[in-house]
């Protein structure tokens, strides 16, 4: 056989195969100089194994070689194939073709058709009378093939290319696309196991991404334990490779597999973040991989490499599109707290004239009480009075709480004041009484009354608030008549710990990851606001502790509220307005 340069620079040399390689680039050092910018230094590669097949390799050039104007990595040369490198393009045939030098135009006269020799004659080649008679040792149902590209096997092939296009689709996951693809390659290449494995960077081992069996099982990928003699080797050269090549050493680098592999095959690929490869075995008496096998798998190894770039490429622009929905939705809720947090400054700020009018009215109605009711009417009312004030104070508190916040005013060591834990539960439940009456939930505090915090008791009021009355409504709305609300709080170390929890019906897995968000709510239009957990979130992140819960649905929810003993984080610039005396209520039961 022989390489014939029928166009581009150097067109008409003809180079024999021999024993050697053949190196085609432009350095001046190798066989076959081709000055060509569009080709690389060192391009690509044609081999001669012993059995006459001639190997034709790309050595990573920067514009590709092509064999019948197919970019190939590797490919076995059959005759009449047409190689281009850059500019140029070679013949691989046995004899030299004539080169025109006159009319081209060539009419073949059939003379005979017989199984086994197929005769021609030209009745005018150029302007000579020279008749030629060719004899081919081919069937002619094989010449027929070939000449009307029909070969049974070549269609074959064309039919995995598309299927395996038809496999890569948008919803196509990249596991799913590379299992799918499994008895596409069965329909090409015989084989008994395939592995898809993955390297991914340079200096990483290799990965089995997923492993199959050749009807389309799947298996777990760490059955099948690959040669790693095979693969390294072909990942070091960057070429397919079959076992043959390696004979012993393949052979012991599969010592320890269970079963008897006669023969592998591995295809590196190229992939965006390191390396890929197909990997194919055949085991027991099945016979050797060929170099037409090796062809055939790079070819559809590149195409399902591609394929699964592009599911990739799609599954990531998938989650790059709900990334940027989420930050949008985000962003929507940002917008809206803070078109909230404008509406409630401007409201705290107009609602403290009437508060002060409110507290000081219960004021004087509480001397009125003192100086003209007696027996247990003036007990009852002085209690009720007392409740209101209460409540007034807290709403004043709240109000200016919002006012700082909008302002970000920080703490001020100058105002903090310590407080009783037990006795702040106590106010914060007779606020909550009326509420919690509707619900019918009994309430059991656990926590001692010398129990002392330093900072504002407005905001743990605030936070117990917001717990409790949430337990009360999920008790509620689960229709529970024996519902029980435990507010716990302890000193652990230099943390106050504080607990609430309920018997109610417990937050399903879906939500649990909800339920901080700012507008979230599962209750309906009128009964929720979705602020309440937030609000709570942010005044214990803001006071440096943490808030975390525990759920079981059908049996309750626990919220564990932990607290340094200094709340020096709260952003509040007024000292809290509530008093440290405990309502004794009868609907409270201390623990």
């Amino acid at each position: 056989m022989q390489l014939t340069i029928i166009d581009g620079p150097m067109k008409g040399k003809v180079v024999p195969l021999g024993g050697s390689p053949i190196v085609f680039g432009r350095q001046s050092d190798v066989t076959v100089t081709l000055d060509d910018k569009k080709v690389s230094r060192q391009h690509a590669t044609i081999e001669q194994s012993d059995d006459g097949t001639c190997v034709l390799r790309d050595l990573g050039s920067t514009n590709h070689t092509y064999v019948n104007d197919r970019p190939i990595r590797s490919a076995v040369l059959e005759e009449g194939d047409r190689i281009r490198i850059g500019s140029s393009e070679i013949l691989f045939s046995e004899v030299s073709p004539v080169f025109e030098t006159g009319p081209t135009d060539v009419e073949l006269e059939c003379l005979s058709l017989d199984e086994g020799d197929l005769s021609f004659m030209s009745s005018d080649w150029g302007n000579s009378d020279i008749d030629v008679e060719i004899s081919l040792e081919m069937t002619p149902q094989t010449l027929r093939a070939a000449l009307h590209n029909d070969d049974p096997e070549h269609g074959q092939l064309q039919e995995s290319l598309y299927a395996i296009g038809l496999l890569s689709s948008p919803e196509a996951l990249p596991l799913d696309l590379l299992v799918a693809t499994v008895p596409v390659i069965a329909s090409s290449i015989k084989f008994d196991h395939w592995l898809w494995v993955e390297w991914p960077n340079s200096d990483s081992a290799h990965r089995a991404l997923a492993a199959a069996t050749s009807d389309g099982v799947s298996v777990a990928p760490e059955t099948i334990s690959p040669s790693r003699t095979l693969l390294e080797r072909a990942r070091s050269e960057n070429r397919g490779m079959v076992s043959d090549e390696l004979s012993q050493a393949f052979e012991l680098s599969m010592a320890l597999r269970p079963d008897e592999v006669s023969s592998a095959l591995v295809v590196p690929l190229s992939c965006r973040d390191g390396g890929c490869a197909l990997y194919l075995e055949r085991c027991g008496s099945a016979p050797q991989f060929t170099a037409r096998d090796l062809e055939r798998a790079a070819i559809l190894g590149t195409q399902i490499a591609t394929a699964l770039e592009n599911s990739r490429l799609f599954d990531e622009l998938r989650e790059a599109y709900d990334s940027l929905d989420r930050y949008l939705n985000q962003l929507n809720k940002t917008e809206k707290l803070a078109s909230i947090g404008r509406l409630a400054s401007g409201f705290a700020h107009d609602l403290n004239n009437p508060l002060s009018s409110v507290l000081g009215f219960l004021e004087l109605a509480a001397r009125v009480v003192d100086q003209q009711v007696e027996g247990e009417v003036q007990a009852k009312l002085a209690k009720y009075l007392g409740n209101a004030q209460h409540a007034a104070d807290f709403c004043r508190a709240l109000s200016r709480n919002v006012l700082s916040f909008a302002r970000q005013t920080p703490f001020n060591d100058a105002q903090k004041q310590t407080f009783s834990v037990y006795k702040t539960i106590c106010n914060t439940l007779a606020i909550c009484d009326s509420n919690l009456r509707r619900t019918g939930a009994e309430i059991v505090i656990d926590a001692p009354e010398d129990l002392l915090i330093v900072g504002d008791s407005s905001a743990l009021q605030q936070l117990i608030m917001n717990l409790v009355t949430n337990a009360s409504d999920a008790i509620g709305e689960s229709g529970r008549e024996d519902g029980l609300i435990t507010v716990r709080a302890r000193r652990q170390n230099e943390v106050i710990i504080v607990e609430v929890e309920d018997n109610g019906p417990g937050i399903p897995e879906h939500l649990r990851t909800q339920i901080f968000e700012p507008l979230f709510t599962t209750k309906g239009e009128s009964k929720g606001t979705g602020l309440g957990l937030f609000v709570v979130s942010s005044l214990i992140a803001d006071a440096g502790g943490r808030l975390d819960f525990r759920s079981e649905v059908g049996k309750g929810t626990t919220f564990v509220v932990e607290l340094p003993h200094t709340l020096t984080r709260t952003h509040t610039d007024l000292s809290s307005p509530l008093t440290d005396q405990c309502q004794d209520d009868a609907e409270l039961t201390s623990a």
